[in-house]
């Protein structure tokens, strides 16, 4: 038999099908994307509710009805809520505005000592291995804190943003 022969012979109903496929695949690729923040809402809802389900369950075998137990729970995680706001993050706030500023001096006092601490190693078998350790070490030393401080950056804006978006979707949907 032909190509063309093979062709002929199957129906249009199978071309329709993977076209309707395809088709729905992509609607279904773009509508995740599009919702990918809310999904990730729900998600992250449902996870702290299978986290804080046992403790719910455990006050509401104790004393409580499940509406006490949910109340008692939300009033808890409110005052930790206000605490860390009050309280924990302008001390991280300011312990991270602390640390940058003296990050450059403390940089500079490493440089200084690795050259003194360099002359103090005894001089045995490898020590050329090891003082050349030490210089690539002091040389590479801005460029670990660029790179170090280039993933902080990026690691602390990405808690930011996602804890951002998370407030948003709570209070305003």
């Amino acid at each position: 038999m032909a190509p063309l022969e093979t062709l002929k012979n199957q129906s249009a109903d199978g071309a329709i099908r993977l076209i309707a496929g395809i088709l729905l695949l992509s609607v279904l690729v773009v509508t995740g994307y599009a919702l990918s923040h809310t999904l990730s809402c729900f998600l992250l809802s449902f996870i702290i509710a299978y986290l804080l389900d046992p403790i719910v369950v455990r006050l509401e075998q104790s004393f409580l009805t499940r509406t006490q137990a949910l109340i008692l729970l939300y009033l808890i995680l409110a005052v930790i809520s206000t605490f860390a706001v009050i309280y924990l993050i302008p001390f991280l706030t300011i312990s991270w505005e602390s640390f940058l500023t003296t990050l450059p001096a403390n940089l500079a006092r490493i440089k200084q000592a690795l050259p003194e601490w360099q002359s103090s190693l005894p001089t045995y078998y490898g020590s050329e291995e090891l003082t050349w350790l030490v210089n690539t070490a002091i040389g590479n030393a801005d460029k670990v804190v660029q790179k170090g401080g280039t993933w902080a950056y990026g690691f602390a804006t990405g808690i930011f943003f996602n804890m951002f978006n998370l407030f948003k979707h709570i209070f305003i949907n």
